[in-house]
């Protein structure tokens, strides 16, 4: 036999082997199931993969079948193209499939469905099968409760109380000289509260944060600044307009977005589980998620079949992967991330870990560091490998690489996203209806043309997938997100909003589109808080370590932190006074960081010695003009 005809004996075995073992899988899974249409559908599904691939027209109109049979017969250049034919076969529907209907047609069952590849290439496949895998179909019977009555009258149509049982058996027709009653039917919970899941960089513990250390992961709040300017919007009509009750009627979760999403997925779960404890049983939520918040749900569904989502709706959320996780995952680099909330908490986190991993002898009571004078002992990819893995699962999963005017496959990179790929949104029978919000019309990334890696960054395994020398962009996105990578596969349910990241979930447009979703129509949304336009504005931000309030005031406002951190909108050039009351008695970094989103942020940092209660007092000298100027000088130490 010839080395062709193994290859292709041996990758049919391998087929068939799959094929039979993805069919005893289901049996044995649907054993406990009680859906017995997501059964056959799935039986279906297995019992004739094999049969559509066989009927696969390749060459010449030939079918697979025919020319696996010329290759048995020796025609010349028949292997190769079944070969080519099989991997074909198979590689199209390995991103994602999905939208499976079938029906009987000529004596055969057809099952139409959606593919698609990692290649962003979408088809619709037939399979086909002359038999459905043996099921065992239920019966109904009426279960009756005979009642004495002096009447012999039944009432004109009696609801009867459905007993399902696993096998058909022939029942006679009761006969009944008394009036039936029946057993009560369950209360099916007519309200579906809602759960709204937000992005990264809207929920806080700052001791988790500056602790460098992914186990210390406790209960996360909302960040007050940030929440009020991108949450509160949809949340204020649900409140007032509506007459929602938070925490009872809506939720808004916080959770640790450094973990990977597979902990993110199984802690909401059991947030889920515990908030179901208000509510009836059976109750299902009715959930929204905006950016990495999305991706959460996404976890959460694809692994507990028993999830409690009624309704799902994504926004801006990078279902396959954004282009400014990638300087930030393979170089620790923050000046391509847009979205300036998300981008200033991994500024600091990345200012905080690295002093912390840097061996100090300076014991002066108010001092600024220079970073470039320190010995740093771990790098800024490192910090953030080791400390925000969730970035590698935002990775894109298709090309968005050019070196040398050739693309590069994603696939064969060195830092890939498996968790994309591996966690396919489950769109079939049983899940919960899905919709999706696009942001369009913001320059957003679709190309980095890379080169490659100096010594130097190669030495400490930096840029090892190519270093960005300029970007290729397109309009088709949400500055952040590109249109297509918020779409869900499979779903028609989606909306396209002329706006930014953060304009798909507060903006008011994206505000009556989550409306109707909730099957809330007509309803006045004037009393919206507006949208803070963050591409448009400087942010000052001052973060104290410890625990601490903070006062910044000029001559004609003053500014009050909120949990550590205190935020200045477009501040002016001028003289501010900052005053610090520490809660606790211990050294603290304090950190001065400007945020565009344009620019990389600027940063300065200090060291204090915090005495509890006792005020410490400071001058502030900002320049809007040039960050280099900006001078914090100790009043009273």
């Amino acid at each position: 036999m010839k080395r062709g005809q193994s290859e292709i004996i041996g990758l049919v075995i391998v087929v068939l082997i799959l094929v039979f073992a993805l069919i005893f899988f289901v049996k044995i899974k649907g054993s406990d199931d009680d859906n017995e249409s997501k059964l056959i559908r799935f039986n279906l599904k297995a019992n004739s993969a094999l049969n559509a691939l066989m009927k696969s027209s390749v060459a010449e109109k030939k079918q697979v079948k025919d020319v696996i049979n010329d290759c048995f017969e020796n025609v010349q250049g028949a292997c190769l193209i079944a070969n080519n034919a099989l991997g074909n076969n198979f590689e199209w529907d390995s991103f994602f499939i999905g939208g499976q209907n079938v029906i009987y047609d000529n004596k055969e069952y057809k099952m139409y469905y959606a593919g698609a590849s990692e290649g962003d290439n979408y088809k619709i496949g037939l399979a086909i099968s002359e038999t459905l895998p043996y099921i065992s179909l239920p019966t109904i019977t009426p279960s009756l409760t005979p009642v004495s009555s002096p009447t012999t009258s039944l009432s004109p149509t009696p609801t009867l109380n459905i007993t399902v049982i696993p096998t058909y058996t022939p029942t006679q027709t009761p006969s009944m000289t008394s009036t039936p009653t029946f057993s009560p039917t369950p209360t099916v919970p007519l309200f579906s509260p809602i759960v709204i899941v937000p992005g990264l960089g809207a929920s806080i513990n700052w001791n988790d944060l500056f602790s460098c250390n992914l186990s210390n992961s406790n209960n996360w709040e909302s960040m007050p600044f940030y929440t009020a300017k991108i949450y509160d919007p949809i949340m204020t009509i649900l409140a007032s307009e509506i007459k929602l009750v938070r925490d009872k009627d809506f939720y808004f979760y916080t959770y640790d977005w450094r973990q990977p999403l597979n902990k993110l997925g199984d802690n909401f779960k059991k947030y889920i589980n515990k908030i179901s404890q208000k509510h009836l049983p059976g109750t299902k939520f009715r959930m929204i998620g905006h950016s990495l918040g999305g991706l959460v749900l996404r976890n959460y569904v694809f692994n507990n079949p028993d999830h409690k989502a009624l309704t799902i709706l994504t926004a801006g959320t990078p279902h396959k992967g954004t282009l400014d996780s990638y300087p930030l995952w393979e170089n620790g680099d923050t000046k391509w991330i847009a979205n300036i909330p998300a981008k200033t908490l991994i500024k600091i986190l990345l200012l905080n870990c690295k002093l912390k991993l840097t061996k100090s002898q300076n014991n002066n009571t108010f001092q600024e560091i220079d970073l470039n004078k320190l010995n740093l002992l771990t790098s800024d990819r490192e910090i953030v490998q080791n400390n925000v893995p969730v970035i590698k699962q935002l990775l894109p999963v298709f090309n968005f690489i050019k070196k040398e005017e050739t693309t590069i496959n994603f696939i064969e990179m060195f830092e890939k996203n498996n968790w994309i790929i591996d966690h396919p949104f489950p769109i079939s029978v049983g899940y919960p209806y899905v919709y999706s919000i696009s942001g369009i019309n913001n320059k957003t990334l679709q190309y980095f043309v890379v080169t490659d890696a100096s010594k130097k960054d190669a030495n400490i395994g930096n840029w090892i997938d190519g270093k960005p020398k300029k970007v290729e962009t397109v309009l088709e996105g949400d500055g952040t997100v590109l249109r297509d990578s918020s779409i869900i596969p499979g779903i028609n349910h989606n909306i396209e909003i002329e706006g930014d990241h953060l304009d798909v979930i507060a903006s008011k447009k994206a505000i009556k589109y989550i409306l109707a979703y909730l099957k809330y129509f007509n309803v006045q949304i004037d009393e919206a808080p507006e949208l803070l336009n963050f591409s448009d504005q400087q942010l000052l931000s001052i973060i104290l370590e410890k625990n601490g309030s903070m006062v910044l005031t000029d001559n004609i406002s003053e500014s009050i932190s909120e949990r550590n951190m205190l935020v200045k909108i477009n501040p002016k050039k001028g003289i501010y006074k900052l005053n610090i009351l520490p809660e606790e008695t211990s050294d603290s970094l304090l950190f001065l960081l400007l945020s565009s989103r344009e620019e990389d942020i600027n940063f300065k940092t200090y060291k204090l010695k915090l005495k509890k209660n006792s005020s410490l007092q400071f001058e502030l000298t900002y320049d809007d003009t040039n960050f280099n100027k900006i001078k914090l000088k100790s009043i009273n130490y």
